[in-house]
């Protein structure tokens, strides 16, 4: 049931999508809300702690769903609930892709609704940060998906607070503070993918390095690094340089 109410959500946020197309223009998200909260404290408080694995993935992947169709003021209230349920299913599963899709569709109603989720950030970053530094994690056909993930739950979190998100980046380079190597390659990783996608630029992101005083050369050559990514990217999508024909 619960895999069915999550493809019922993803197909009323279809349809609302493709309104224009639609032979009922009547329909808005707030026709089918009223349905969803009920729904959800059931699965949520009874099946999110199933004694099965299979059970406890569907659950959580159709809660992230249903979020984006609960009314606003219903979804605000539960996200002090929702997040760390989310989150602490990271340590009971060993497939990690729902929990982190649910964790991604959560984030994105979250950004899109200018909810009040900074006091869930840090622990959000605390959670996700090390699963993405985990070594091979981009290089293993089997967590490769669920990396991309990874990295659109960083992304997601840079749209509505990018200080917050490069400053706890920054600390995790600092070379004094964090001995790990592992960790701090993966944190590259990471920048150079938010200044990819998010458009980051070298001031905002050296003002903050300055501020936690993180090593200038470091910083030179993440830059460098992020800068040869976002041309590699441009180019992949059909944008040329300049100069060339």
């Amino acid at each position: 049931m619960g895999v069915a109410f999550g493809h019922w959500c993803d197909a009323v946020l279809s349809y609302l999508a493709n309104l224009d197309k639609a032979s009922d223009k009547s329909i808005s998200l707030e026709t089918f809300s009223s349905e969803v909260f009920p729904a959800y404290e059931i699965m949520f408080n009874t099946w999110m702690t199933s004694g099965e694995s299979k059970v406890r993935l569907a659950t959580v992947q159709a809660i992230g769903n249903m979020c984006a169709v609960m009314p606003q003021e219903q979804f605000e209230a539960q996200l002090p609930r929702i997040i760390p349920g989310v989150l602490a299913l990271y340590k009971k599963e060993k497939n990690h892709l729902p929990i982190t899709q649910a964790l991604t569709m959560v984030l994105s109603v979250g950004v899109k609704n200018g909810s009040q989720m900074e006091s869930q950030i840090t622990n959000v970053l605390n959670t996700i940060h090390p699963l993405a530094c985990q070594p091979g994690i981009f290089e293993q056909p089997e967590h490769v998906k669920n990396a991309n993930e990874l990295l659109r739950c960083f992304e997601i979190i840079g749209y509505l607070f990018s200080d917050m998100l490069i400053s706890y980046l920054l600390l995790r380079l600092d070379i004094v503070k964090q001995k790990n190597v592992t960790i701090r390659s993966g944190t590259i990783n990471i920048i150079r993918h938010l200044v990819t996608r998010l458009g980051m630029s070298h001031s905002h992101i050296h003002t903050l390095s300055r501020h936690h005083s993180l090593n200038y050369s470091l910083y030179n050559s993440i830059f460098d690094r992020c800068q040869v990514d976002r041309v590699e990217a441009l180019d992949s999508v059909g944008y040329q340089a300049f100069g060339r024909e």
